[in-house]
C-alpha cells in the first residue's frame, strides 16, 4: 500500500472521529485543529504509525489544510448534488467527497487519479453502493471544477 493511500485512510478515519467530537457553535469546523491532533496520534499509533512517519506527515498536512475549507467544499459539493441533500449523505461519504474535492481542486491532484483514489476508499469505508455515488458526485465536480478552483484558491 502506498503512503498516500495509507495517509488518506488516516485522514478518513481521523475525520470520522471528529465528526462525533463536540463542535464549538461559533467556530463551527475551525474547533477541530485543537483536537485532531490527539486523534490522529490515536488512529496512528493503532496503526503503528510514528510521528515522524511520512505517512503520519501527509495525513496531518492535508487534515490541517482541510479544515479552514470545510464549509467552502461543503458549499461545492452542495452546488452539484443536485436534487440530493448532503444531509442524506453517509458521514464517510461526505469525508471522502471533501477529501477528494480538496485534493482535484487545492492540491491539484489529477482529478481522474483523485475520482479513482476515492471509489477505491469508499470500497473499503462505506457501504455497497457508496461507490457509485461517489463516483458521479465527483464526476460532477470535476466538470464543473474550473469555475470553482479560483473561488477556494483566493480565500
Amino acid at each position: 500500500m502506498g503512503i498516500r493511500r495509507k495517509s488518506r485512510e488516516l485522514v478518513i478515519q481521523t475525520f470520522y472521529a471528529l465528526t462525533y467530537s463536540e463542535k464549538d457553535q461559533y467556530l463551527q469546523y475551525l474547533s477541530y485543529l485543537d483536537k485532531y491532533q490527539e486523534i490522529l496520534l490515536n488512529i496512528a499509533s493503532e496503526n503503528k504509525i510514528q510521528p515522524e512517519n511520512k505517512v503520519y506527515e501527509l495525513a496531518e498536512a492535508m487534515i490541517k489544510n482541510i479544515i479552514p475549507k470545510i464549509e467552502d467544499i461543503d458549499e461545492i459539493i452542495k452546488r452539484n448534488l443536485g436534487n440530493i441533500k448532503i444531509e442524506k449523505l453517509g458521514v464517510l461519504d461526505v469525508i471522502i467527497i471533501r477529501m477528494a474535492v480538496f485534493e482535484m481542486i487545492l492540491e491539484d491532484t489529477p482529478s481522474i487519479v483523485m475520482i479513482n483514489e476515492a471509489i477505491e476508499l469508499a470500497k473499503l469505508f462505506c457501504a455497497e453502493k457508496a461507490p457509485a455515488l461517489i463516483n458521479a458526485i465527483l464526476d460532477k465536480i470535476r466538470n464543473a471544477e474550473t469555475n470553482i478552483s479560483v473561488t477556494i484558491r483566493n480565500d
